[in-house]
C-alpha cells in the first residue's frame, strides 16, 4: 500500500511541429525550468490507473474493472478553474480508478492527471499525475479491508506547511497559484476518499469478501490510549481538533490553541483571544480540541 510514485515524470504532449521534427512519444525533453520532460498523450485518471496497474504494479495482472469518477472530477475542477483563471491558464482535472488481479492477489489503483494548457489560442499543454494510491492485497478476503485503509490513508495526508513554502520558494511561486492548486487538489481528494472510507468498500472493490471490515479505525483512534496520544502528538509537534459543524476530526499544528476551518475545509490561525480571524464574516468554524 503506498501513496504516489518518485518515479513519475512530468508530460507535455507533442504537438504537431514537435512530430514533424522528430521528436516522438516515449523521449525525454527539457522543459523550460531546466527539468526533464517525457514526451506523452494525456491519459485520463482511468487510463493511467489502467496503465500503471498492469505495467508497474503487475505485468502479469488483468483488470477487471476501471471507472471514471464524474462527480469527483467535477468537484475538483470546480476548485481549480477559478485559480487557474487567474494566471491565463485553462486547467482539466480527472479522477479515475482501477480494480485488478495479480495471480492470487487482488489490487486497487486510484489515480487523479492535470492538464495545463493555455487558456487561449495554441501552446504548450503540459500534464502529471498528481495523486495515485495504490494497494495490493494478498488474501482477497481482506480487500475490502485494505482498500478501506488506504482511503483513510488519502483522507487524512497532508503535507507538511514548512515544506510547501520551501517548495513555493524554490519554484518561484510567486502569487501562490501553484500552492493553491495542491491545496485544492488534496482537499478534494481527501472529502473523496472520506466518503469511500465512510461506506466501509473500495468503490464496489472485485472480490468475493461482502461481510462488514473486521475493525473500524476510527472507533480504534477515538479509543486510543490518551497518554500515548499526547506523548505522539508532543513529538510530532501536532494535536487533533473537532469541527463542531461537519464533525470532521482534523490534525493542527499545536503551536496555537485558535484554530478555524473555512467551508473549503482550509485552516486558519485565529488572534490569540478566541475571536474569529479578521474579516471572517462567519464563514470559518472554531475547531474544539481533541478527537470526537
Amino acid at each position: 500500500m503506498f501513496i504516489d510514485d518518485p518515479d513519475l515524470r512530468v508530460h507535455q504532449v507533442p504537438d504537431r511541429m514537435m512530430l514533424q521534427a522528430g521528436f516522438r512519444e516515449g523521449q525525454e525533453i527539457k522543459g523550460a525550468w531546466g527539468g526533464p520532460l517525457l514526451l506523452a498523450r494525456y491519459l485520463t485518471g482511468e487510463q493511467f490507473a489502467r496503465r500503471y496497474a498492469t505495467q508497474k504494479l503487475c505485468p502479469r495482472g488483468q483488470i477487471t474493472e476501471s471507472l471514471p469518477l464524474p462527480a469527483a472530477s467535477q468537484e475538483l475542477n470546480a476548485r481549480l478553474r477559478p485559480i487557474a483563471a487567474r494566471q491565463g491558464t485553462a486547467v482539466q482535472a480527472n479522477i479515475g480508478e482501477a480494480y485488478f488481479r495479480c495471480d492470487k492477489s487482488v489490487g486497487y489503483t486510484l489515480a487523479n492527471t492535470l492538464l495545463l494548457y493555455p487558456a487561449t489560442g495554441v501552446g504548450v499543454q503540459i500534464w502529471a499525475v498528481y495523486q495515485l494510491g495504490s494497494v495490493v492485497v494478498s488474501d482477497p478476503t481482506q480487500a475490502s479491508f485494505g482498500a478501506y485503509v488506504l482511503h483513510t490513508m488519502l483522507e487524512t495526508f497532508a503535507l507538511n506547511p514548512q515544506w510547501e513554502a520551501r517548495q513555493a520558494k524554490l519554484t518561484r511561486d510567486v502569487t501562490g497559484a501553484v500552492t493553491q492548486m495542491q491545496q485544492a487538489m488534496a482537499q478534494s481528494i481527501a472529502q473523496h476518499a472520506q466518503r469511500q472510507a465512510s461506506a466501509a468498500s473500495a468503490g464496489g472493490f472485485n472480490h468475493p469478501n461482502n461481510t462488514r471490515l473486521p475493525t473500524d479505525l476510527r472507533a480504534k483512534w477515538a479509543r486510543e490510549d490518551v497518554s500515548r496520544q499526547k506523548f505522539s502528538d508532543a513529538t510530532m509537534g501536532q494535536q487533533w481538533m473537532h469541527n463542531p459543524t461537519t464533525g470532521q476530526n482534523v490534525r493542527v499544528d499545536n503551536s496555537n490553541p485558535y484554530v478555524w476551518q473555512g467551508y473549503d475545509r482550509s485552516l486558519v490561525v485565529g488572534p490569540n483571544d478566541g475571536s474569529p480571524p479578521p474579516g471572517s464574516q462567519g464563514q470559518y468554524t472554531k475547531l474544539e480540541p481533541g478527537w470526537k
